[in-house]
């Protein structure tokens, strides 16, 4: 990882990211299986050139906020994949009669495939549920509705994972600041000292 990293940061950036023995740290990514490393190695490039991180503390805390910056993606990406896998059923619920609804015990619905091909940006299928939609009356507000109304938990519960992974992801941003505020203000009152000694120091030559 910290050799990939040289791509986007600075050599020498690079070499004061971790002791060497830690470097175990960043082979640990929280990626899924259909996620990419690459994309995931230039967010944490970005970010450390961004928040130029000194020592080992500031280089933890900026790996977990490309962590969290990752998993925010992430669920806002599911929170769009789950009202699509509500709006097959919302289409059915809009565009069947009840008639045609007693019907499905016997056949399969035509429209679930539709909308699913549709979401998947498949031509055929958008133009076929298109056609349907007209037929039916059914405007894709109308369905964009029912899907959100039948998947509002979920959704609701996703939207909730977000809010408390960005409070996290802010606070750890904070708590970068905050530590590089002190070292500046112990490193102010520092020299503020040692000017102070030095001028006692002349003072009490020329006495």
């Amino acid at each position: 990882m910290i050799d990939k990293l040289k791509n986007k940061v600075s050599d020498e950036a690079v070499e004061r990211l971790l002791p060497e023995h830690l470097s175990y740290l960043f082979e640990d990514k929280p990626l899924l299986w259909n996620e990419s490393e690459e994309e995931y190695d230039a967010l944490t490039g970005a970010i450390f050139a961004e928040l130029d991180p000194q020592g080992v503390i500031e280089t933890l805390l900026a790996k977990d906020i490309v962590d969290y910056i990752w998993e925010i993606r992430r669920m806002r990406s599911l929170r769009v994949a789950a009202f699509h896998a509500e709006l097959p059923g919302a289409a059915e619920e809009l565009m069947e009669d009840r008639s045609q609804a007693l019907l499905r015990t016997l056949y399969p619905s035509q429209i679930r495939p539709l909308v699913r091909g549709a979401v998947a940006g498949l031509e055929v299928q958008s133009k076929g549920l298109a056609s349907q939609m007209r037929e039916a009356h059914v405007t894709p507000q109308m369905m964009q509705y029912e899907a959100l109304k039948a998947g509002l938990n979920v959704m609701t519960a996703i939207e909730a994972s977000i809010i408390r992974l960005e409070r996290r992801r802010d606070q750890l941003l904070k708590d970068l600041r905050e530590r590089r505020q002190a070292f500046k203000a112990m490193a102010k009152g520092l020299m503020e000292r040692d000017a102070a000694e030095v001028v006692e120091a002349a003072v009490e030559r020329r006495n």
